[in-house]
C-alpha cells in the first residue's frame, strides 16, 4: 500500500502512474498478469492504460487498442455499477454465468482472476484486472490480499480523480492565459 501511494505522488503523469502501480501490484502481490483499464469519459466502454508485464500476454496485446464496451458484458456492468470486486477460481472459470468476463478478460490457461473496481467519490473510474496462470497453490487472492486490493483500487481510484482534476485545472489555466 505504501509503495503504490508513493509512486502515485511521485508521477504527474497519469499513465506513468498507472503503468507502474501495475508493474508493482504484480511484482509483490504476486501475479502473473496486472492490467489497469480506464473507463472512458463519455462513452459507457474500458480501454487498457496500464499492464504489466510491459510486453503483457498475446490476450492483453489484443486489448489494448480495442474498446470493451461495458454494455456489451452485463456481469461487468453490474461489477461496475456496484463498486464490488469479483474474484474467479478455476470452477467459476468455466461456470457459463460468467462467460463474458472470462471470455473477455482471462486467459486460456488462467487458474483464477480478481476484478477489482476503480472507485472515487461513488464514481467507478475503471478497473484492475488480476490474473494469475501458474499452479494453482500460488493463490494470489486469500482474504488478506482481497482486502488489500479493495484498498489499493480505492486509493488507486482516488490518484486517478486527482490527476484527472490537475489536468482539467491546468487545461483552464492554460486557456485563461490565451485569453488574457
Amino acid at each position: 500500500l505504501l509503495k503504490v501511494g508513493t509512486i502515485a505522488t511521485q508521477y504527474a503523469e497519469l499513465s506513468g502512474i498507472l503503468i507502474r502501480i501495475s508493474k508493482t501490484i504484480a511484482i509483490n502481490l504476486p501475479v502473473t498478469y496486472c492490467a489497469i483499464f480506464l473507463k472512458h469519459l463519455h462513452e459507457d466502454r474500458l480501454q487498457i492504460v496500464g499492464s504489466y508485464p510491459l510486453r503483457p500476454a498475446e490476450k492483453w496485446q489484443r486489448l489494448e487498442h480495442k474498446n470493451i464496451y461495458i454494455d456489451d458484458i452485463p456481469q461487468l456492468s453490474d461489477l461496475l455499477k456496484t463498486g464490488e470486486h469479483l474474484v474467479l477460481g478455476k470452477n467459476d472459470l468455466v461456470d457459463p454465468a460468467n462467460a463474458g468476463i472470462v471470455n473477455t478478460f482471462a486467459f486460456t490457461d488462467t487458474k483464477t482472476m480478481g476484478l477489482f473496481p476503480l472507485v472515487s467519490k461513488g464514481n467507478c473510474l475503471g478497473l484492475i484486472t488480476l490474473v494469475e496462470v501458474r499452479r494453482w497453490q500460488r493463490e494470489p487472492f486469500t482474504e488478506e490480499k482481497v482486502n488489500l486490493l479493495k484498498t489499493l483500487s480505492t486509493q488507486i481510484g482516488s490518484a486517478i480523480d486527482n490527476a484527472l482534476l490537475l489536468k482539467e485545472a491546468k487545461s483552464r489555466a492554460d486557456r485563461m492565459a490565451v485569453l488574457n
